[in-house]
């Protein structure tokens, strides 16, 4: 749900499909249009099948508005903490999918922190999506 990890979030969805197996990306309906020609192309030639589920953003609950479902679309960055606000609300919805669904396995956005919580209550296997490099990945871990 922001700019800079969708399209990669999208392309591992791809990379499973090519694989043969089942791949689903949930994600709220605004965000769907930044990445749904990408996804009818690949339908259409016949070369993936990608299955899209939705989840209502709660943005009136986190104040925030109707348009904002990404953080592109934010009206000023102090709305951030309303934002990651709003993602919180999306987990018992996601926890619905995953039940009725029973996926095999769950890729998720750092920024998306629930999902873990999720893909351990349902014992699949979780792997997190972090869009920094190794570098900053280690510096923030105290590695040198």
């Amino acid at each position: 749900m922001s700019p800079g990890h969708l399209v990669p979030m999208i392309d591992m969805a791809r990379l499973v499909a090519t694989h043969g197996s089942k791949a689903t990306v949930i994600t709220t309906p605004r965000n769907i249009s930044r990445f749904q020609t990408i996804l009818n192309g690949d339908h259409q030639s016949g070369n993936l099948q990608i299955n899209l589920l939705t989840l209502d953003f709660h943005f009136s609950a986190a104040d925030l508005f109707e348009t904002s479902e990404n953080l592109d679309t934010l009206s000023s960055r102090h709305l951030s903490y309303n934002f990651s606000k709003a993602i919180m609300t999306l987990q018992p919805q996601a926890d619905d999918l995953v039940s009725q669904y029973k996926p095999d396995a769950i890729i998720s956005d750092q920024n998306i922190p629930w999902t873990a919580e999720i893909a351990q209550n349902y014992v699949i296997p979780g792997l997190v999506f972090h869009g920094t490099c190794c570098l900053n990945l280690s510096l923030l871990n105290g590695c040198s």
